[in-house]
C-alpha cells in the first residue's frame, strides 16, 4: 500500500500477509513497527526511495538475489543460507587463509559489540553477516587505506594493526586477542581502513560483513546503538594509541639529531536549529524535544577562550553555532598540533559520550563563537533509554572520531618531516 494511502495497523497487516503467502519471516514486534512508523513517516520504503509501497513486488526480487528484502525486513533464511554458502564456495580472498564457517549464537554473546543484543536479533546477524574466517601466522587481513568491506571480532589467535609513519617506518599502534575488534572502518564513511592488520599467530577472526551490518543498523536501532556506542571507544583507544606511537617516533628522531574563561549566559537552543546539525539528522521532532528539554544549551564563548583541555574529564559535547573553534594536541612538551578548525554545525567534544570521559585534545574559541552544549551524562542517558537517538548520533560519531585520527596522523607525520 501507498504511505499517504495507509495507517500502521493497515501496513502490518498488508506485511503479515504478504509474509505468509510467500513463506517469507518477519523481525519481532517492536522492529516490525519501528519500520512501519519509519516508511509511514517518509512516505516511502525507509532503504530504497522510489519505492513507494511496503511491501511492494520489488521485494521479491530482492528475495531472490540477497535472501531478504533491501530493508531486512522480509526474510527467507533458507534462501539466504544457500546464497551464503555459495558465495564462501566460489570466493577467492587474496592472503585469506582457511575455510569458512558459521560462528554460533552462544559465540557472539561473548562479543563486548553484542553486549545487550537479544537472541533473536544475534539469530538475524548469525543469519545475515557473520562467518569465522581462518587467518595463518603473518597473513595481511587488509591494507591500509585499503576499501573497508568486513569488519572483524578475534576469535583465536592474535592480530596486530600498523600504520605508515613515514615511508619504510611502520609503527604498531594495537594488539588485539580473542573478543576484540578491529576493522571498524567498514561502518562508516569514506569505509577506507586507517591502518594495515596482520595475523602474527595462527588466528580465526569472526568476519562482519560491512554492508550487511550497516544494513542491520539501518533498520533495527537497537543494534545500531549498542554496536555503535562500542565502536565509538575503540576508535578513541586507535585514535590514543597512534597519537602515542607517533610522539615516541618524534622523541627517537630527535634524539638521534577545565573549562576556563566561557563567557556569555546560556540560553535554549531552538528544535529547528537542531534539525541543521548533522549529527542529529533523522531523529523526530518529538525526540528533538527531548533533546531540547533534557540537555542542550547554546553558551558564548569569547575569543581566545578555552573550552576544555586535553584529558580532562569529558562532560559535555558541542556544535558550533556560530565564530570557529580550533583543536590542537601536545604533540611533544611545548610544541602543539592543529588537529581541526570547526565552523557551524561542526562537532567536537564526543569523547563524552564514551569511556573513559576524557578529552583527547584542547578546544579554543579562535573568533567570538557561541556553541551548542550537550551534557554527557544527559546524553548517555538519551541513548540508553531510546536507541533510535543513539543510533543515529553514534554512526556520526564514529565518523567524526575516525576524521581526528587521520587528521592527527597528517599532523604528526608533517611534525616529523620538520626536522
Amino acid at each position: 500500500m501507498d504511505a499517504n494511502m495507509n495507517t500502521g495497523d493497515g501496513v502490518l497487516r498488508e506485511l503479515k500477509g504478504f509474509a505468509r503467502v510467500h513463506g517469507l519471516v518477519l523481525p519481532n514486534e517492536d522492529c516490525l513497527s519501528r519500520h512501519v512508523s519509519r516508511y509511514l513517516e517518509l512516505g516511502h520504503c525507509p532503504c530504497v526511495e522510489t519505492r513507494r509501497q511496503c511491501p511492494c513486488e520489488e521485494s521479491l526480487a530482492d528475495v531472490e538475489r540477497i535472501g531478504r528484502c533491501e530493508c531486512g525486513i522480509l526474510v527467507d533464511p533458507a534462501r539466504m543460507c544457500m546464497l551464503r554458502d555459495q558465495r564462501h564456495s566460489s570466493s577467492i580472498r587474496c592472503g585469506v587463509g582457511g575455510g569458512t564457517k558459521m560462528v554460533a549464537i552462544e559465540r557472539l554473546k561473548e562479543v563486548g559489540i553484542f553486549q545487550g543484543i537479544s537472541d533473536a536479533e544475534l539469530t538475524m546477524i548469525q543469519e545475515s553477516v557473520v562467518r569465522v574466517q581462518s587467518f595463518k601466522q603473518g597473513e595481511q587481513v587488509f591494507a591500509e587505506n585499503a576499501e573497508s568491506s568486513e569488519m572483524y571480532v578475534v576469535d583465536s589467535g592474535r592480530v596486530n594493526l600498523e600504520i605508515e609513519a613515514i615511508p619504510d617506518t611502520r609503527l604498531q599502534v594495537a594488539s588485539f586477542k580473542r573478543n576484540e575488534v578491529f576493522g571498524w572502518e567498514a561502518l562508516v564513511p569514506p569505509y577506507k581502513y586507517t591502518s594495515t592488520a596482520k595475523a602474527v599467530a595462527d588466528s580465526s577472526l569472526v568476519v562482519l560483513d560491512g554492508a550487511g551490518m550497516r544494513n542491520l543498523c539501518r533498520t533495527y536501532p537497537d543494534i545500531c546503538a549498542r554496536v555503535m556506542e562500542r565502536v565509538v571507544r575503540i576508535a578513541a583507544d586507535q585514535l590514543a594509541a597512534t597519537r602515542q606511537q607517533m610522539c615516541m617516533l618524534r622523541d627517537l628522531r630527535s634524539d638521534s639529531s577545565t573549562h576556563s574563561g566561557t563567557g556569555g549566559e546560556p540560553k535554549v537552543v531552538t528544535i529547528e536549529r537542531l534539525k541543521e546539525v548533522g549529527i542529529f539528522q533523522g531523529i523526530s521532532d518529538a525526540e528533538l524535544k527531548m533533546i531540547q528539554e533534557s540537555v542542550a544549551r547554546v553558551q558564548s564563548y569569547p575569543q581566545g577562550t578555552q573550552i576544555f583541555t586535553e584529558n580532562s574529564e569529558s562532560s559535555e559535547m558541542y556544535v558550533v553555532d556560530s565564530g570557529r573553534v580550533n583543536l590542537e594536541i601536545e604533540a611533544i612538551p611545548e610544541t602543539r598540533l592543529q588537529v581541526a578548525s570547526l565552523q557551524r554545525n561542526g562537532v567536537f567534544g564526543w569523547e563524552a559520550l564514551v569511556p573513559p570521559y576524557k578529552y583527547t585534545s584542547t578546544s579554543k574559541a579562535v573568533a567570538d563563537s557561541s556553541l551548542v552544549v550537550l551534557d554527557g551524562a544527559g546524553m548517555r542517558n538519551l541513548c540508553k533509554t531510546y536507541p533510535d537517538i543513539c543510533a543515529r548520533v553514534m554512526e556520526r560519531v564514529v565518523r567524526i572520531a575516525a576524521d581526528q585520527l587521520a587528521a592527527t596522523r597528517q599532523q604528526m607525520f608533517m611534525l616529523l618531516h620538520s626536522k
